[in-house]
């Protein structure tokens, strides 16, 4: 761990002053870019730097499009890791075993790969959407397959479940005392409580005698 050295901060403008390399932000707010690791994602921002030394260099194939040269040792020096660990982040991005960020090419023996770094905000040819409006584009896929009828018939038992337990937790505060001539009665001859709500309600013999039981 580096100590004893001391920053200072940026004043005005300062900041603009300086070269940065970009990352996307879609990296890290889309749905499809979860599960790859943040120094992953560094490594594709440095691939994209790369990509502007390619085009003032006109590294371009025979279909005009954009590739870079990184070799691994660059990677190591640049990410400040070990082979094995830059292997391993150029995995996660290449097309073969990883999410398809990046696609290698061989040129042959003692030449290095190429590498063609891909679009971001395109997967399949459909934009990569940020997480809530990927979550919003599910939700409309759901609804379009979903047969109908059947949401109303979930909402109506959510609703139902709901209003039970909260009753239910009510009902161990708190009973209500009613007559059984106030309620209307069943075949049986039993009193018919609101549904989902039966615990709040005890019979009260109003003439002297109380049942210490539920209706």
């Amino acid at each position: 761990m580096m100590q004893g050295i001391q920053f200072d901060y940026f004043h005005g403008m300062e900041a603009e002053q300086y070269s940065f390399y970009r990352i996307p932000k879609m990296l890290f707010t889309a749905e499809c870019f979860r599960g790859l690791s943040c120094e992953a994602k560094v490594l594709y921002g440095l691939m994209l730097d790369r990509m502007g030394l390619s085009i003032k260099n006109r590294w371009f194939d025979e279909e005009d499009r954009v590739y870079i040269v990184f070799t691994v040792e660059e990677i190591v020096e640049m990410m400040d890791c070990g082979t094995q660990k830059a292997v391993k982040l150029v995995k996660e991005l290449d097309a073969d075993k990883g999410i398809g960020l990046i696609e290698k090419k061989r040129l042959g023996l003692g030449k290095p790969n190429v590498i063609y770094v891909k679009n971001f905000m395109t997967v399949n040819e459909e934009p990569c959407l940020p997480r809530g409006r990927a979550d919003d584009e599910d939700r409309k896929g759901r609804e379009v397959n979903r047969e109908p009828g059947s949401d109303n018939l979930g909402i109506e038992e959510t609703d139902k479940q709901f209003s039970r337990i909260l009753w239910e937790y009510k009902a161990t505060e708190a009973a209500i005392d009613a007559d059984i001539s106030l309620f209307d009665t069943d075949k049986n001859g039993e009193p018919i409580l609101p549904e989902g709500q039966e615990r709040l309600f005890r019979n009260y013999d109003f003439e002297g005698s109380e049942n210490s039981g539920f209706l």
